[in-house]
């Protein structure tokens, strides 16, 4: 069992893609020595040990990080709700025709890219 704690006495593991089982036998093509295939308390993490930095984004990595260490649920802040308003006479949309006195709406574009930018 990956992960599993050590029967009494026992001091490796074999690892199950190096047997085969045969019925009551158990067939071994690759032997292992004393404390191969064994992970020792701690050996992941330490007490006390900062595993996730507040103020980043949880990736894949750090959700399996909280479930090794039976952390389902964590305190996270939310993403803001942004909104854009742009205003001004002079403003036209970027697929209108550009005409004397006028400019395009570039603000809108730049600032929604800035907000959603790795959000």
């Amino acid at each position: 069992m990956t992960g599993a704690s050590l029967p009494f006495g026992a001091d490796a593991v074999l690892m199950k893609e190096y047997t085969v089982v045969d019925g009551d036998i158990i067939k071994v093509f690759k032997g292992a020595k004393p404390g191969d295939n064994i992970r020792y308390l701690g050996e992941d993490v330490s007490q006390g040990q900062l595993v996730l930095k507040g103020g980043k984004v949880i990736g894949p990595a750090g959700i399996g990080m909280l479930a090794a260490l039976g952390r389902p649920l964590v305190r996270v802040a939310s993403r803001p709700v942004v909104a854009v308003l742009v205003t001004g006479d002079e403003l036209v949309g970027v697929n209108e025709k550009l005409v004397a006195g006028k400019i395009r709406d570039v603000n809108s574009y730049t600032l929604l890219s800035q907000i959603n930018w790795k959000a």
